[in-house]
């Protein structure tokens, strides 16, 4: 049953991942709408811009944004965040597998314990029944290393949209701060 259970976590923390790569191509396709208005010349259209960037990333209200705050700390913290979560279930998987591998040993050594004689069908059976737990620590560590692995890699896809995210946003701010500096017409 614990092979269910890790599962079972694994299919909620995919669904999790999905949901936030959803969110992350959202910001990207925000980005993208909106980095023509920033390129414009005129002040005005730049923050409105970027004010309605920040809002859509950060989800805050108009009077909460600010102009010229930096994306790679506030905003990093804030894309990341979400990722905690996966990098934690990760570990919590490969835990329960070597969990199972315990669990698995004990039941495999358990009939040992019990064996008074030594007789050849009272070793068939006892063969058999260490069999089972061998199979149960067996499982279930391969169950939580693959899904670990596999959460792993998706999060650190997820890792790698959010650097590019914030990359762009610090290109973008760049790009409308030397437009700022220079003398409009």
């Amino acid at each position: 049953y614990l092979s269910l259970v890790i599962l079972t976590l694994y299919a909620l923390i995919t669904a999790y991942w999905l949901a936030q790569c959803h969110r992350l191509g959202a910001l990207q396709a925000a980005i993208s709408t909106h980095t023509a208005a920033l390129g414009d010349n005129r002040d005005s259209q730049r923050e409105r811009a970027y004010l309605a960037l920040q809002q859509k990333i950060l989800g805050l209200p108009e009077d909460q944004t600010h102009i010229g705050r930096r994306p790679s700390t506030s905003l990093a913290d804030h894309l990341q965040n979400p990722h905690a979560l996966g990098y934690f279930v990760s570990d919590l998987l490969l835990k329960l597998g070597l969990m199972g591998t315990v669990i698995g040993f004990i039941l495999m050594l358990g009939p040992i314990a019990e064996i008074k004689q030594f007789e050849p069908a009272l070793m068939q059976q006892l063969l058999t029944a260490m069999s089972g737990g061998m199979a149960v620590a067996l499982y279930t560590t391969l169950t939580g290393l693959v899904t670990s692995t596999l959460i792993k890699s998706q999060y650190h896809l997820a890792d790698h949209a959010v650097v590019q995210i914030i990359n762009t946003l610090e290109w973008l701010e760049s790009t409308a701060g030397s437009q700022d500096a220079s003398p409009q017409p």
